[in-house]
């Protein structure tokens, strides 16, 4: 899995790449562990985040994972953009958002736009 997550590097920023397209719930576990491996060794409030959660497959049982690696990871991320979520995941994922207290993390279906605002700029979508 270790493609799955890497650093990039986009207009001499570097953001975390973690790739979930397609992932089924053992993926989605193997990515998350993979990653915040990573992200929880990085200084605290530095880590730009990607996620392409593209096809991704929620259900019930991954609730809980996502939950812990979402607040788990607060220290540590400055910001994080999912990019390819569907309305049902994107729904699902927002209520999580709010429940974790993260303010920092924004959906988008342009991955352009999503890469712009990790590095500072404005907006979502």
């Amino acid at each position: 899995m270790q493609n799955d997550v890497h650093f990039i590097l986009y207009k001499d920023k570097k953001i975390l790449f973690t790739d979930y397209t397609n992932a089924d719930l053992i993926k989605l576990v193997s990515v998350m562990d993979e990653a915040k491996k990573i992200i929880r060794i990085q200084p605290e409030g530095s880590v730009l985040l990607f996620s392409n959660v593209t096809n991704v497959q929620l259900n019930l049982k991954i609730l809980d994972p996502i939950r812990e690696y979402i607040s788990g990871n607060k220290p540590y991320v400055k910001r994080s953009a999912m990019f390819g979520l569907s309305q049902s995941a994107a729904n699902i994922l927002s209520s999580i958002v709010k429940l974790t207290k993260r303010d920092n993390i924004n959906f988008f279906n342009v991955q352009e736009s999503a890469f712009e605002w990790l590095i500072g700029g404005i907006g979502g979508k």
